[in-house]
């Protein structure tokens, strides 16, 4: 596992093995909901550090804990300042969750957006360089991406996959709380797997 946390540039980038955090006895039991009491993990004491955490039936968590404070601009934009990120998965999908300060706008025009970048081949360069949008982050050449997930909260439609040519794929969820909580799955058969990639996938998350 390699996490990163470019400065300024409001997105955190893990490299992690999820098959290591699936297990053969369970599923992750994570529901969609917006509601964070599914993740177990204790955060790492430091900032800018990840830890795994394990249950009893061997099921895994990647715990990321970003630093606070460091989001720049607007109040608005200041509580959407990431603080922590989650990751896990069972046999049928990958799960994040990302929490910011908070609280946040979850329905309009300011409605609270994360998007999700996920690199499955890590070839430096080829895929996405960026997140959606007209002011969006760019990533750095090694987090080039195949598919990315983009929540739609402000217009109720919870979130679309693309890839980077603009094709949409069916199967990804998302849902929020006000609180500043989101909950992200996508099944990995929309990914072109039909088992959990026993390969090192990046995640990259944008808020």
């Amino acid at each position: 596992m390699r996490a990163l946390r470019p400065a300024r540039r409001g997105w955190v980038a893990i490299l992690m093995c999820v098959a290591t955090l699936v297990s053969a006895k369970a599923d992750a039991s994570v529901l969609v909901d917006g509601n964070a009491s599914d993740w177990f993990g204790v955060l790492p004491p430091s900032d800018n550090t990840a830890r795994i955490a394990r249950r009893a039936d061997g099921a895994g968590e990647l715990v990321w804990r970003d630093a606070a404070g460091d989001a720049r601009g607007s109040a608005a934009a200041r509580a959407c300042d990431l603080t922590q990120v989650r990751v896990t998965g069972d046999h049928d999908r990958l799960y994040i969750l990302a929490r910011c300060t908070g609280p946040v706008i979850v329905s309009g025009d300011s409605a609270w957006q994360v998007q999700v970048a996920l690199d499955l081949n890590r070839f430096t360069g080829l895929g996405g360089s960026n997140f959606l949008g007209a002011d969006a982050a760019g990533v750095t050449p090694d987090a080039a991406w195949e598919y990315l997930v983009q929540t739609r909260f402000g217009s109720g439609q919870g979130a679309r996959l693309v890839d980077p040519y603009g094709n949409d794929y069916a199967g990804a969820e998302a849902a929020v709380h006000a609180s500043g909580v989101c909950e992200i799955s996508v099944p990995w058969s929309a990914l072109g797997f039909s088992f959990v990639p026993a390969d090192p996938i990046r995640v990259s998350v944008a808020s």
